[in-house]
């Protein structure tokens, strides 16, 4: 299981008087903060809030490049494997401070439920021209972004070591099974 920071900051959608709709507010661990918890946040708690803060915007980032919330997890160790390489992405300087991160794709966690271990993890955009990798035994697969074929924008596509073919990245299982399989037709 993925064991969350010690002291993990996060905010919640909460009612709030004179709003119609809820409204964010921040909490560590079950404490509701405020301007005076945040500015007594090191009497309050033993440690500096700006440390906190940091360690916990990563945590968030490296679950949400997870995708975390996803049912298709099958495997509870995979998941944490990956959480760890996706959380050394993050904390080694990737996905800049205000920028997202691409989540793993249904496709991705089929793979990584198959038995794949993800060998390197990145950003997948236009500006970043890296893949990620995958591989179980001697098959590896990267999975790329953006590539024109026949005048058709395809966004997420793979390619695997065995051959010089690429594959669009279909997120059901069927599609799945049959790329591995290399039944899916090429593009």
């Amino acid at each position: 299981m993925i064991q969350q920071p010690k002291y993990y900051i996060r905010d919640l959608l909460k009612k709030r008087e004179g709003f119609e709709y809820p409204q964010p507010v921040t909490y560590c661990n079950d404490v509701k903060l405020d301007y005076n918890t945040i500015c007594d946040f090191k009497n309050i708690f033993g440690v500096d809030y700006k440390a906190v803060s940091k360690e916990s915007f990563y945590f968030n980032k490296a679950v949400n490049g997870l995708n975390n919330d996803s049912d298709l997890w099958s495997n509870e160790k995979v998941k944490e494997q990956s959480f760890n390489v996706i959380y050394d992405y993050v904390i080694n300087g990737g996905g800049k401070s205000h920028s997202s991160i691409t989540p793993l794709s249904p496709f991705e966690i089929f793979m990584l439920n198959d038995g794949f271990k993800m060998n390197y993890f990145c950003e997948l955009n236009t500006l970043n021209p890296m893949s990620r990798k995958y591989q179980k035994e001697d098959l590896i697969i990267r999975i790329c972004f953006g590539v024109i074929v026949n005048k058709r924008k395809v966004n997420f596509y793979f390619e695997t070591s065995k051959s010089n073919k690429i594959f669009q990245v279909s997120n059901s299982k069927e599609d799945y099974n049959k790329a591995i399989n290399g039944k899916l037709k090429e593009l």
